[in-house]
């Protein structure tokens, strides 16, 4: 099986991508405006500069807030809901 040079890109760039995200203590994604989660945006954070999915920032913004955590740390939009 032969893999493209665009496969080997892509994969390069989801790498560097999660050694990025992994490097950084807490993410904060600022101020945004989410209108529906069907298109699944990519957020940037602006500590580490990594990318994540809005699916995704709502599952670590589930986790963070579980561990104590306010939302608003992470990401100002009413889309994830109040702080408790």
């Amino acid at each position: 099986m032969t893999i493209s040079e665009e496969t080997r890109d892509l994969w390069k760039k989801v790498k560097d991508n999660s050694s990025v995200l992994k490097s950084c203590a807490v993410h904060n994604f600022g101020r945004v405006e989410i209108k529906s989660i069907l298109v699944d945006p990519k957020l940037k954070c602006t500590l580490c500069g990594g990318e994540m999915r809005v699916m995704v920032i709502s599952h670590y913004v589930d986790g963070y807030r579980a561990a104590g955590g306010k939302i608003k740390d992470i990401i100002d939009s009413p889309f994830f809901g109040e702080d408790r």
